[in-house]
């Protein structure tokens, strides 16, 4: 699983949308699969990540929302995601 967060420059709730000149997205591999198993931050998910910690160092928060598949790839389900949390380091 990965978070992507393009124009986040400070604390606050950003929706997951692959739109520019800021895409986010989570992406969601199952079962080591490949890009035609995967869940995206694409058109139709509802889904949203809220920061709130963010340091030259660390950024702190969570996630949760629908994640719809790719259009024309696998899994042709949705993916409920909840209760999801991060605390990492900025390299």
């Amino acid at each position: 699983m990965s978070i992507s967060l393009a124009g986040v420059t400070a604390t606050g709730t950003y929706a997951v949308i692959w739109n520019q000149p800021n895409p986010r997205s989570i992406v969601v591999v199952r079962n080591g699969g490949t890009a035609e198993t995967c869940y995206w931050g694409a058109e139709g998910d509802s889904a949203e990540v809220i920061i709130t910690s963010l340091t030259a160092t660390r950024v702190k928060g969570s996630f949760h929302g629908l994640l719809v598949p790719q259009a024309g790839r696998a899994p042709k389900t949705s993916l409920n995601v909840t209760d999801g949390a991060f605390d990492v380091g900025i390299p």
